[in-house]
């Protein structure tokens, strides 16, 4: 009975399907109202409950892997991009949950496991170590209430977009996804602003991250915010 005992009290309790729909219902609240850090973090912890009730090959579970995903792209929770839309790549093929815009993003931007030792860890604790080829899971209630990427004012937020860039000059900025959705209309100011890191010459899918501004500069070297309207630099 001791032993026993101890074995109980050394095993983590595994999440009930009530906490899970919590924490979904709380990740697409705040990705609905543009609380980017709140719904990555609480979209990766129900995506950790989904695997543990087995239940993370379905849509949701493609839906808060994306949502993880963003978040952390945007620099806004401390989890693994790479890792997550690696994770919402696989699951989507298998149960869907992603629209195309979001499917070319998570496939563009995935990790695949032993690619970059950073991600090890979280490969090494999730449940494709044991299953690489997961199946849709069968029986399991949905979780995650609607998401709309629509709001209208966010804390951070992250535009990916196709484009070219020759010397650091941004030609044609064409919005690929974008949360919120309204970071889209930020394409055409984008266009002939420069590029601090000096993207690749061809053209590629990249990302702008706008926390809550984007930082450009000029052909002098002048540091500048670009502002989305109604939000103010910090």
């Amino acid at each position: 009975m001791l032993i026993l005992l101890i074995l109980a009290l050394a095993t983590p309790a595994q999440p009930q399907q009530a906490d899970v729909r919590a924490l979904a219902r709380d990740a697409a609240l705040a990705w609905n109202e543009g609380r980017l850090a709140e719904a990555g973090a609480h979209a990766a912890q129900a995506y950790d409950g989904l695997a543990a009730t087995n239940c993370l090959g379905t849509p949701d579970g493609a839906r808060l892997a994306f949502m993880a995903a963003i978040a952390a792209k945007a620099g806004q929770i401390e989890e693994p991009h790479g890792y997550f839309f690696w994770a919402a790549s696989r699951l989507d093929r298998v149960a869907r949950g992603l629209d195309g815009q979001q499917r070319r993003i998570a496939r563009d931007y995935a990790i695949e496991p032993g690619l970059s030792p950073g991600l090890d860890p979280r490969f090494a604790r999730s449940p494709f170590l044991h299953t690489p080829r997961p199946r849709r899971a069968r029986g399991c209630e949905a979780v995650l209430p609607e998401l709309n990427a629509a709001s209208a004012s966010h804390q951070a937020g992250i535009l990916f977009a196709r484009t070219r860039n020759p010397s650091n000059r941004y030609a044609v900025v064409r919005p690929v996804y974008a949360y919120p959705d309204s970071l889209r209309d930020m394409a055409a100011q984008i266009e002939g602003t420069y590029d601090m890191q000096g993207v690749a010459r061809h053209n590629m899918i990249i990302h702008f991250k706008f926390t809550p501004c984007l930082f450009v500069q000029d052909d002098r070297g002048v540091r500048s915010e670009l502002c989305p309207e109604g939000v103010s630099a910090p």
